[in-house]
């Protein structure tokens, strides 16, 4: 409990003592969850899946068509991650475990955003470099963009950008 209290004493001291910060914490919130729901939309998949917790991860994997089982991969290492940096007592070990767990995160995130832009057919450098930069951003875009339309689980968007480069 003290180390929430510390962290609401962090976010009221940068945002100069008034509740600024969480209101911009709530909009990027707002932002990711309607980016989600339109993205699942598109997909035809159920949109309220995206404020169920491990159901939004799972129903975000099926768009890629990823098991359900790599949904751990994606939630279990940022609370290691945060544990090692914040909550180890500045220990080598928990130094150590939080940037293991933060590359093999962020390794396969980042293969997980590439999937996402590959399966509504954004193929060029930029786009992968922008969404992995403003990713709940170019999520909402991909969901509300006339211009992108879901072309399959990775497997399947891949071999329809083969046979259209054939």
């Amino acid at each position: 409990m003290d180390e929430l209290i510390a962290v609401h004493e962090l976010i009221m001291e940068t945002g100069g003592g008034s509740p600024v910060l969480y209101f911009l914490i709530g909009f990027l919130m707002l932002i990711g969850i309607t980016g989600q729901w339109m993205l699942y939309y598109k997909c035809d998949l159920p949109g309220y899946a995206c404020v169920v917790p491990v159901w939004n991860v799972t129903t975000f994997l099926k768009i890629l068509g990823r098991p359900a089982w790599q949904s751990l991969i994606v939630m279990i290492p940022p609370p290691i991650i945060v544990w090692g940096v914040l909550f180890s007592g500045g220990s080598t070990l928990g130094y150590g475990m939080a940037a293991v767990f933060a590359v093999i995160w962020a390794g396969y995130m980042a293969k997980v955003y590439y999937e996402l832009c590959i399966c509504f057919g954004r193929t060029k450098t930029s786009d992968y470099l922008i969404c992995l930069a403003l990713n709940g951003f170019y999520v909402l875009w991909l969901g509300l963009a006339d211009s992108t339309t879901y072309q399959g689980n990775f497997e399947e968007a891949k071999k329809k950008q083969l046979e259209e480069a054939a």
